[in-house]
C-alpha cells in the first residue's frame, strides 16, 4: 500500500515593484540617515542606495528580515514598509488570516526579538527616533 501524496498549489510571491519607494518612506519616517540605516542592516551605504534605485538590486532574504525587524521595533512596519492588502497574491484572504491569527502572535511581545532589534528599540529617542551605531557621528 502506497502513501497518498498531497498536492499543494504553488503561489508566486513577486517582489513589490514599489519597494524602493517604501524604503525611502521608511527611512524618512524613521529619521535614520543612509549611513546609520546601512550600519544597522550590515551593508554599505552604496548597497542601500542601490536598493532605493528603481530597477536596482533587491535585498537578500537575510537583509529583508533585518529591515522588517528594525521596522517592527520602531513601529513603522505596517503601512510604511509593508502593505498586506496589496502584497498578498490573489487567492489569499487577508481578513481570514487576521481573524485566524487574532491574539496568536507568540514571541512578538519582545521575547523573540533579536538583540539588535531590542537595542534599536531601546536607543530610539521619542522625539526624532534617530539611531546611530556607536562611533558614527
Amino acid at each position: 500500500m502506497g502513501t497518498q501524496r498531497r498536492r499543494y498549489r504553488r503561489i508566486e510571491w513577486p517582489f513589490p515593484d514599489d519597494f524602493p519607494d517604501r524604503l525611502v518612506r521608511f527611512q524618512r519616517a524613521s529619521g535614520l540617515s543612509t549611513r546609520a540605516l546601512a550600519g544597522l542592516l550590515g551593508v554599505s551605504p552604496y548597497r542601500l542606495r542601490r536598493w532605493k534605485r528603481q530597477g536596482g538590486d533587491d535585498p537578500n532574504p537575510a537583509h529583508l528580515l533585518a529591515l522588517l525587524t528594525i521596522a517592527e521595533a520602531m513601529e513603522l512596519r505596517d503601512g510604511v514598509l509593508m502593505c498586506p492588502e496589496r502584497d498578498f497574491p490573489d487567492g489569499i484572504n487577508v481578513e481570514g488570516l487576521r481573524v485566524r491569527m487574532a491574539g496568536a502572535r507568540p514571541g512578538c511581545a519582545g521575547a523573540g526579538r533579536s538583540e539588535s532589534a531590542a537595542a534599536a528599540a531601546s536607543s530610539a529617542s521619542p522625539a526624532g527616533r534617530r539611531i546611530a551605531p556607536s562611533g558614527w557621528r
